[in-house]
């Protein structure tokens, strides 16, 4: 599957959309994960599966994305920049 979704990225001229759909997808079953009941596993593993099909669509959609956004000379420095603000986030959110 990701290297069908890798085809489209490379020939698309939906990237942001198919971006939007993926991490919206991720974003709704993972969301969704909180309204399982005790004991109903079936349902917790079909809203796993679904929201990691959506991180993993959303990521190779996000890759590519970077290609529109910097040069080629740039594009380590802004991937590298983007990395770090993101660990950034994520340690000042800790208590």
């Amino acid at each position: 599957m990701c290297s069908v979704l890798g085809a489209i990225s490379d020939r698309g001229t939906w990237i942001k959309r198919f971006l939007m759909f993926f991490a919206s997808m991720g974003v709704v079953m993972t969301s969704s994960l909180y309204l399982v009941s005790k004991g109903n596993w079936p349902l917790a593993v079909i809203l796993y599966v679904f929201a990691g099909i959506g991180f993993s669509g959303g990521n190779i959609f996000y890759d590519t994305l970077i290609m529109q956004v910097a040069s080629e000379k740039k594009m380590h420095y802004i991937s590298s920049l983007g990395f770090s603000l993101g660990y950034l986030g994520g340690v000042s959110s800790l208590p």
